[in-house]
């Protein structure tokens, strides 16, 4: 090789037994892929929506036009991180799947946009991108899954009576892996499911209340609620 085509060869110790057809066979069906390939190669797939079923590949074209680079990256990690999580705590894997996927799809929208589509009273710009982003699911991309739509609706404020799928794509979208901030490491630990949020929720009010930010109804009711459910 080195003298047919100038390679520099690297003999390996050992080679995993892992097939290319297993990893795509978890991607067609919502299965984690996490510890199957290196996180470089799930951030190709998940960004670029390889190996996917059609239905989901199509959502991937349109988002792909709706959102930066950046923010595309991001959702790539709320993806594999909610399949993760749905697989861990026995949740539909493909509705995790699509919620992650069209979480932040209004993100990208002007603040007067926002603020036009929003029927929210509270008029908090940094949620809003989730209420409004719920409506795009539903007249864009054709999700009629009630269950999907609201936890898109409920990433960024949570509420009381939580569904895990709300709960999963909650925390999601708050450990993905570029997530850093002091005290992801702490959420990102296993643990009992509404332990986990409740950790996020409190966390998120704190970091508001230091940055003097508002905080929105729903959440101060998501943690009562969830107070409630530990006691």
């Amino acid at each position: 090789l080195k003298e047919r085509y100038g390679t520099r060869t690297i003999l390996l110790d050992s080679v995993s037994d892992l097939s290319s057809t297993e990893v795509r066979n978890n991607i067609q069906n919502a299965l984690p892929i996490t510890d199957m390939v290196p996180p470089s190669v799930a951030l190709e797939i998940y960004s670029n929506g390889l190996y996917q079923p059609d239905e989901i590949r199509a959502y991937y074209e349109i988002l792909k036009k709706s959102l930066s680079a950046k923010r595309l990256v991001h959702t790539a990690g709320v993806v594999q991180t909610a399949i993760g999580l749905a697989t861990r705590y026995c949740v539909d894997t493909r509705k995790a799947e699509i919620a992650a996927l069209l979480h932040d799809c209004a993100k990208c929208f002007s603040v007067d946009e926002l603020l036009s589509r929003s029927e929210d009273p509270e008029k908090i710009i940094p949620v809003l991108h989730s209420e409004v982003g719920a409506q795009i699911a539903a007249s864009v991309y054709g999700i009629t899954d009630s269950e999907i739509l609201r936890a898109i609706r409920l990433h960024t404020t949570g509420d009381e009576d939580m569904t895990d799928l709300d709960k999963i794509i909650y925390l999601a979208d708050m450990i993905e892996p570029a997530r850093d901030f002091p005290g992801v490491e702490e959420l990102r630990k296993d643990g009992e499911l509404n332990q986990r949020v409740l950790m996020a929720l409190t966390q998120c009010v704190r970091y508001l209340e230091n940055k003097g930010g508002k905080i929105h109804s729903a959440t101060d009711r998501a943690i009562k609620y969830l107070y409630h459910q530990e006691d």
